[in-house]
């Protein structure tokens, strides 16, 4: 009797158990760890690593709240996630997809509008996917675009490209209706997004936009026909409709076409893999406009201008901006802190804002400027992105750690690429670091104007020799391209003793 009692017993604590075991994985989940079949940890154990420095702890930590998967353990981590640097708000985005726990929708569409970063907004697209399906994700998007009061410029624009991303229900019609919007950044978004949504049969509204020859949007409507038909016809509106129609006739010949499935994948490619004059460019230069840089700005006029005539005779898909800087302090400045010049097709105009620059004021305003240039510029979400950093002295204060770290998480998340170029004024040679350290930071190049031999000399090659003239295109396609990392040290084998003498017999 008492065997058959522990035989019950044994029974009735192995079936809820295996139960569950069996509920995971019908639910196509991986077979789980043992400690989160028997019971998840409680919340409070996870707390201090999110603290942690090392984000692997951090990781581990999240890791820990998700297997937990308790509603408290999602308010922690948005709680996290509303103090916590780019890499780690990331980490924390994935992990309150994999919650699907209702409630969440709002929080992260407003994190898919609001984060600055455009690899982050697509991360809160694809948690908000999981939490409420593909559809339903993009029909939130769908209808606040609708509203002309619902979204500020930014908030439409960063809607536009979630669209893309998403591809979900209604995602092309309404891209294609954007086509004709009258923000041209919000009409330039939704022509690179019918290009990621890769359905030829949306082509007539591009076409429509070549039609209408707006000298911002129409190359950009000409650049997505190209990407969707492998076609290079440039603005020619004759050729591009016998193309559709040519497509149309075999669409109507060949088999009828399959329904897509439900996973919808983006195809966003990486900017820095096809070369690099071959590749849409995004160009920026954030340059100090304070009086230590009057005279030598026009010095080197020559050799600047050169590159930027290279650059708009050479590179596909080119918009330029600009951002002057001064002073942090309003006090010790002119007219302005920072003057910007939004990214533009119209390169002739762009170039005369850059070289036609006058010059005076205080200095130590280069954060403010490279902050502007990273978090308020309406950077093409698929383009080459370059800042070209030009000063002669370091930010106040606490001006360089801010530089730093934002051009970092710029470079690390959206492959903004950040090239230096260093000019030596009376403000001295004790800057010159800075901007060696921003290069780093940025991916970049670090670069420096010789006055002696009036030439842009690339400083982050192993021997720079200033006498060697750099052509101006060897200089843009430097500046087009990420520094490649220092190769590792080989450690040599420690030599190993010489084998004793043997005797002689």
């Amino acid at each position: 009797m008492k065997f058959g009692r522990w035989i019950l017993l044994g029974w009735a604590l192995l079936t809820p158990l295996c139960a569950l075991r069996l509920n995971v994985l019908q639910a196509g989940e991986t077979d789980p760890p043992l400690d989160m079949v028997i019971a998840p940890k409680p919340v409070s154990a996870f707390l201090a690593g999110l603290r942690d420095p090392d984000i692997a702890k951090v990781a581990a930590a999240i890791e820990g709240l998700t297997l937990n998967g308790s509603p408290e353990a999602a308010r922690k981590l948005w709680e996290f996630y509303d103090q916590a640097d780019a890499a780690r708000r990331k980490l924390a985005l994935v992990a309150l997809g994999r919650f699907k726990i209702k409630g969440q929708e709002e929080k992260l569409f407003q994190a898919a509008l609001t984060e600055v970063f455009v690899a982050l907004r697509r991360t809160a697209c694809d948690a908000l996917v999981k939490v409420s399906g593909r559809d339903a994700a993009t029909a939130l998007f769908i209808k606040a675009l609708a509203d002309p009061k619902k979204l500020l410029p930014a908030g439409r624009l960063r809607a536009v490209q979630n669209l893309a991303h998403l591809g979900g229900k209604d995602a092309g019609p309404t891209l294609a209706a954007l086509t004709k919007d009258a923000d041209p950044d919000v009409a330039l978004a939704a022509c690179d997004g019918l290009a990621v949504l890769k359905d030829v049969s949306l082509a007539p509204a591009l076409i429509d936009v070549l039609k209408a020859k707006n000298a911002e949007v129409a190359p950009t409507a000409a650049e997505a026909l190209e990407q969707l038909s492998g076609q290079k016809l440039h603005m020619d509106i004759v050729k591009w409709g016998a193309w559709f129609d040519e497509w149309k006739e075999k669409q109507a010949a060949g088999p009828p076409v399959k329904p897509g499935t439900d996973e919808y994948l983006p195809d966003y490619r990486d900017p820095f893999v096809p070369p690099a004059l071959e590749t849409p460019l995004d160009f920026v230069i954030v340059f100090d406009t304070t009086g230590s840089m009057g005279k030598h700005w026009f010095e080197m006029d020559t050799s600047l201008k050169a590159v930027f005539d290279e650059m708009s005779k050479k590179v596909y898909g080119l918009r330029l901006g600009s951002i002057r800087y001064r002073a942090s302090d309003p006090r010790t400045t002119l007219t302005y802190l920072i003057l910007p010049k939004p990214l533009t097709r119209n390169l002739e105009k762009a170039k005369e804002d850059i070289m036609d620059a006058t010059f005076g004021g205080g200095s130590g305003g280069l954060h403010l400027g490279l902050q502007h240039a990273v978090t308020a510029f309406n950077w093409r979400a698929n383009s080459r992105k370059v800042v070209l950093v030009l000063g002669d002295t370091t930010p106040e204060d606490t001006g360089l750690e801010k530089c730093l770290s934002f051009m970092h998480e710029a470079w690390e998340q959206d492959h903004i690429l950040f090239q230096t170029l260093y000019i030596r004024t009376l403000h001295g040679e004790e800057h010159r670091q800075t901007y060696k350290l921003l290069a780093t930071a940025g991916g970049g190049r670090f670069y420096e104007f010789d006055r002696a031999w009036k030439r842009l000399v690339d400083y982050s090659v192993e021997k720079p020799d200033p006498k060697t003239a750099e052509t101006a295109l060897e200089t843009l396609e430097k500046w087009l391209t990420p520094l490649p990392p220092a190769p590792t040290p080989q450690v040599q084998p420690a030599p190993q003793p010489a084998p004793p003498p043997q005797p002689k017999k």
